[in-house]
């Protein structure tokens, strides 16, 4: 068991790790709550139909992404051994795995989910949805390899520049909404669809930018990227799939539950639905802090297993855990006092302001759970195991939060309350059960 001191000691490097991974997760959400809040002024309607849109999107997006992030480990264990030829190696393992990985995804997007939403869901919210996602879908190639090229830089150290192009990608999406949502400068008025484009268009210049900045910083630093070998290695790309797919039915299996309840609570009429995709996005937006601190950990536990120093790498997780504890805390607390308050925000509907501040009460309990269970799963993450995170999302979202979600929602005819009831308890369960694979493979 170490000491107090010595995560007092590591503080400070897992903030300055930590911090920029943040705010770029915090970011990339708020382009979709920029796409809620400007989308709000048209009506409930079409609110929920960004909400199940979005949701539905990210539900295959971060089966890719999640399957990427196996580069945290690959890249910042190879780091930790000073092996930049590895490093190597493994973006471009990672860029193929993206372009590979999206085929099946396009496709699935593409026939099964516009037949689904139609045939589900009142037409006022359908025709928007189907819009919206096909047009958001567009952005899902160059999303993924965005997302490749930013675990590599940030597994190598230099997390400042992905934080840098997202809060600039964030002013450019408001631009590009103003634009396309309600027809400026000469552009139609395409309304949700509008949306969509807006963030398509936005994640490409994320993707080109990154991709800019990592060559600049190659031949500015000499390390070699240029001159590595390009080719697909099979061997290699059996080993990303193997550790990644894990990471990437977890974040399926967690995303999934929530985004099944988003199609649930569409079909309980509009004004749920217009609150749930509030209370959602907002959710979400405080997870990618959780993400965003999951990330670091995986980052320095990696580099600490790398170096072959197994103290430092149980320092550095428990650290990032402590501080998640914290920084979730406290906006439990701002959910808590301020929900009504930040719900107004996207909308001027009373009923749907009312029922988002009784659901944001929810959102402010489980919190901490939230940021447990991520943070748990990316310093397991750095360790090299991932299948524990994927067995506890399926245990506790599926076997748990979905069930009770059901019950209470149609069987007590608790409504939306009842499916967020749910979703909290999975969210408890998950938490508990990785923090303790955490604690088990430390020995602490």
């Amino acid at each position: 068991m170490f000491k107090r001191k010595t995560i007092r000691a590591q503080l400070p490097v897992t903030l300055k790790t930590a911090v920029p991974i943040m705010i770029g997760q915090m970011g990339q959400m708020a382009m979709i709550l920029i796409d809620t809040f400007m989308v709000g002024q048209l009506g409930p309607s079409a609110i929920a139909s960004v909400g199940l849109g979005g949701a539905m999107f990210y539900v295959f997006f971060l089966f890719g992404a999640g399957t990427l992030f196996a580069l945290d480990y690959l890249v910042s264990f190879a780091r930790g051994k000073d092996d930049l030829k590895e490093c190597h190696h493994w973006l471009w393992q990672g860029v193929y795995l993206s372009f590979t990985i999206s085929i099946p995804i396009l496709i699935a997007i593409e026939f099964v989910a516009p037949g689904f939403i139609t045939s589900h869901y009142p037409s006022e919210i359908a025709t928007d949805t189907v819009q919206f996602l096909r047009m958001l879908t567009l952005s899902l190639p160059s999303f993924l390899l965005y997302i490749a090229f930013r675990q590599y830089l940030q597994a190598m150290g230099s997390v400042r520049p992905a934080t840098v192009i997202v809060l600039a990608a964030v002013l450019a999406n408001i631009f590009f909404n103003w634009i396309f949502i309600f027809g400026h400068l000469g552009a139609p008025a395409l309304g949700v669809m509008g949306a969509g484009l807006a963030t398509t268009i936005t994640r490409t210049l994320m993707a080109l930018g990154l991709i800019s900045y990592t060559f600049y910083r190659d031949a500015k630093l000499r390390l070699g990227l240029r001159q590595s070998p390009r080719g697909v290695n099979l061997k290699s790309q059996r080993r990303l799939w193997r550790l990644g797919l894990p990471g990437g039915v977890q974040f399926t299996f967690e995303t999934g539950v929530f985004s099944l309840s988003t199609s649930l609570v569409s079909g309980l009429g509009v004004v749920p639905a217009a609150a749930h995709a509030i209370v959602l996005n907002l959710a979400s937006f405080t997870y990618m802090i959780a993400v965003g601190m999951a990330g670091a950990a995986a980052i320095l536990v990696g580099h600490a297993t790398g170096r072959g120093d197994r103290n430092g790498a149980t320092v550095a997780g428990w650290t990032a855990i402590a501080c998640i504890v914290v920084i979730m805390g406290l906006n439990g607390v701002g959910f808590a006092l301020f929900g009504p308050h930040i719900a107004a925000l996207f909308t001027q509907d009373g009923e749907v302001i009312r029922l988002c501040g009784r659901l944001l009460l929810l959102v402010a309990l489980f919190q901490v759970a939230d940021g447990l269970q991520s943070v748990g799963g990316g310093a397991l993450r750095g360790l090299g195991e991932t299948r524990s995170t994927m067995i506890a999302n399926l245990l506790g979202h599926w076997g748990i939060g979905l069930p009770v979600a059901l019950f209470l929602c149609f069987s007590l005819a608790w409504g939306v309350l009842g499916i967020w009831l749910g979703l909290t308890a999975g969210l408890f369960v998950v938490a508990l059960i990785v923090i303790l694979r955490w604690e088990h493979r430390t020995g602490s």
